[in-house]
């Protein structure tokens, strides 16, 4: 394709990134599950399925989720009135040694009950209880955010570990030709074509390539446990990891270089909408801090009950009292070390943090979504230049073969074409893992990845 051509292209995409969903004739090829690579692998999308519910992240989000509402719900308590009530029953015996002497005993029935509301703290109660709902919500855009770097990162480690499968697949190869190679001069030393000193070399060269394969399947094995801890699961059989990654299906395709997806805007996005929460999460701080030494009022109400009866060798006493009061009680902290000066200040300068937090955070994310476009036609270009040179390497074996056949080239001279072969697919593979992972890193920042869609709709900021 023609740079200016391509550069239109890029520029048409910008436009669809940030305008909203792309309008094209051709626009059903160019959706976004046919884009990621589980489209064309489907373990890993069961994998991602898995992922959704299992995966320690997740796990661990979910349990900071149930965290910050138990701290909602003890922020909204302090709102709400307190009752407490307490009882006793009394049993008592006292012996007397003066006067007339005798023996006295003592019961009795007691209880008290007691509510308290707070009526006048200034807002600060309110402020506090939303304080705590604005972490939750937090927290969600943090689990939303955190969730479409784990795709990524499984998509990325899943397709990783096809290459190293392939690799394992070139060092047995490899292997093999030296081990070949290695026969081959062993004939040749005992029919005295060679000396024994010639077997040296290739004696090394099968030992290098032993520790090669060794180190290979060790990788391989090492990726195979690390994505399933990853992915929350017990292990990933190696029958079920693909041989090859297949061709991206916009390479094989019209390229449509600037197809993004919805589009989803900058201050739209999760963590942008973190940092504007924190921002109020601030400013409510301060408000708190703000009226720390201001007196406060609180409504009491009290009952109770004090039943005794008293006994003694003469007498029978019983007194009954029973106690109703309702206060309102004022609660003031008239100085506290400036130590409320100090929590304003505090307040203040985490709000500011927090301004220059979202501003940085804009303007990178702008910047990462025009590089990753920019990137995208880089990858395209590679990935197309592979898929040119594997095609040649094909058809250079195909050739050599036909020449063995016709007794034109030795018969060993095909090794080293297979072992090119295997080098050129790996580097196709690459390039097509490459096109995916780019195309995953754009769908997700604009929110328009098909995996996405599982998160809850009360954890972002926009209707989808």
């Amino acid at each position: 394709m023609h740079q200016p051509a391509r550069f239109i292209l890029l520029w048409i995409g910008l436009i669809l990134f940030w305008g909203g969903a792309a309008a094209s004739a051709d626009e059903a090829s160019w959706q976004p599950a046919q884009m990621v690579p589980e489209s064309q692998m489907p373990f890993l999308g069961e994998l991602l399925d898995h992922a959704t519910s299992q995966a320690p992240q997740i796990v661990a989000k979910n349990i900071e989720l149930a965290q910050v509402e138990a701290a909602r719900v003890i922020a909204k308590s302090a709102q709400l009135p307190s009752l407490g009530a307490s009882a006793r029953e009394v049993y008592q015996a006292v012996s007397l040694s003066s006067g007339d002497g005798g023996y006295n005993t003592g019961n009795g029935f007691f209880y008290n009950a007691a509510l308290r509301q707070p009526i006048f703290h200034w807002g600060t109660l309110s402020a506090s209880t939303k304080v705590a709902e604005l972490s939750v919500k937090m927290k969600q855009r943090e689990y939303a955010e955190g969730y479409r770097l784990l795709v990524g990162s499984i998509r990325s480690q899943f397709m990783g570990l096809v290459l190293q499968k392939m690799a394992v697949a070139a060092r047995e190869q490899a292997l093999a030709e030296v081990k070949s190679k290695y026969e081959l001069d062993s004939r040749k030393v005992a029919d005295g074509v060679l000396g024994r000193s010639a077997l040296r070399g290739v004696q090394l060269a099968l030992m290098e390539a032993e520790l090669n394969l060794r180190r290979a399947k060790s990788d391989y094995d090492n990726g195979r446990r690390m994505l399933a801890i990853l992915s929350g699961i017990q292990g990933i059989p190696d029958e079920r990891v693909p041989d090859f990654i297949p061709a991206a299906p916009i390479v094989e395709s019209s390229r449509a270089a600037g197809v993004v997806g919805s589009g989803v805007r900058t201050e739209d996005l999760p963590m942008a909408q973190f940092y504007k929460t924190k921002i109020e999460q601030d400013g409510l701080d301060y408000k708190i801090a703000k009226y720390r030494l201001y007196p406060r009022i609180d409504l009491n109400i009290n009952t109770g009950l004090d039943n005794q009866i008293s006994t003694s060798s003469k007498t029978v006493a019983q007194d009954s009292t029973y106690r109703h009061n309702v206060a309102l009680t004022v609660s003031w902290s008239i100085f506290d070390g400036f130590a409320t000066k100090g929590a304003k200040l505090r307040a203040l300068a985490d709000k500011r943090a927090s301004e220059q937090q979202l501003n940085s955070y804009i303007k990178n994310a702008e910047a990462a979504r025009i590089l990753a476009l920019e990137q995208l036609d880089i990858v395209l270009d590679a990935a197309e230049l592979a898929e040119a040179r594997l095609n040649d390497a094909r058809g250079s074996l195909k050739y050599a073969e036909g020449e063995v056949q016709a007794g034109r080239m030795a018969e060993g001279q095909l090794g080293n074409i297979r072992i090119g072969l295997q080098n050129t697919e790996a580097a196709a593979a690459k390039a097509r893992m490459d096109v995916y992972v780019k195309w995953s890193e754009i769908l997700g920042t604009a929110w328009a990845d098909p995996m996405l869609k599982k998160i809850p709709s009360s954890f972002l900021s926009y209707d989808r």
